[in-house]
């Protein structure tokens, strides 16, 4: 008997000493307030999240450009795009020549030539973008009519307009206005959209307004200036009545 006392006393303590473990580390245990819920993981990062460009993004990006020599047959290669090229190439070797004439010292370069360099390039550059142009109407295929467009129409449009736009605003600083007049009518052509154009345009019209009110308020008072600056704004206004242009 009292051996089973002392059995049942031992199994008591054991039994108290588990259940005072369980209560100091039971087995479950609270989440911490910034960890993810077991069994249910983050949600992937949305689509076009800041750092991370959207999938169709990735996918145009890491596409390649499209070979038109590959894309399209021999024949029609060479009838749609090397005409385009060839202008390319006539254009480029014009503005090597300018480059060539404005390394010489000031006193020696030929600035007429020069500019007559630049607006030979500018008119291949321009016949390079309508050619494009037309290319695009032979081709049948809607991905080889936009490599068409991105390769060889918008780039050799911009460079036109860009050679124009320095030869207009050039034009105007040596008071030639009617070639810088010429100039922004070309641009306009081409993109009959050119705001700067359309802007500067606007301007040369409405000093020439100004000068003719100037000039008719001196006759009425019987005065009148014969210097040279007011002859050349006198030919602004003469050049403007003789060949007028329509303003968009």
């Amino acid at each position: 008997m009292k051996r089973l006392a002392i059995a049942a006393v031992l199994v008591g303590i054991v039994a108290l000493v588990a259940g005072y473990a369980r209560a100091q580390d039971p087995p479950w245990k609270p989440a911490e307030p910034n960890a993810p819920p077991v069994g249910n993981p983050q949600p992937a990062p949305p689509a076009g999240a800041p750092g991370e460009a959207p999938p169709a993004e990735v996918a145009a990006a890491e596409k390649p450009a499209v070979d038109l020599e590959k894309a399209l047959t021999p024949e029609l290669y060479q009838r749609v795009i090397k005409p385009i090229l060839y202008q390319i190439e006539q254009a480029d070797k014009v503005l090597g020549l300018y480059n060539k004439e404005m390394a010489k010292p000031e006193k020696e370069r030929n600035e007429k030539r020069a500019t007559e360099y630049r607006e030979n390039a500018a008119r291949f550059y321009l016949a390079a973008f309508q050619k494009a142009q037309q290319a695009k109407k032979m081709v049948p295929e809607v991905e080889n009519q936009n490599a068409i467009t991105n390769q060889y129409e918008i780039p050799m449009r911009d460079k036109a307009i860009e050679i124009y736009t320095s030869l207009a605003a050039e034009r105007m600083e040596k008071k030639d206005v009617a070639g810088a007049i010429r100039h922004y009518q070309q641009i306009l052509k081409i993109d009959p959209e050119n705001a700067l154009a359309k802007e500067e345009l606007k301007k040369i019209e409405a000093l020439a307004k100004a000068n003719s009110k100037g000039r008719d308020t001196n006759r009425q008072g019987g005065g009148g200036s014969k210097n040279e600056d007011d002859k050349k704004d006198y030919d602004v206004d003469k050049y403007i009545n003789k060949h007028p242009w329509r303003l968009p």
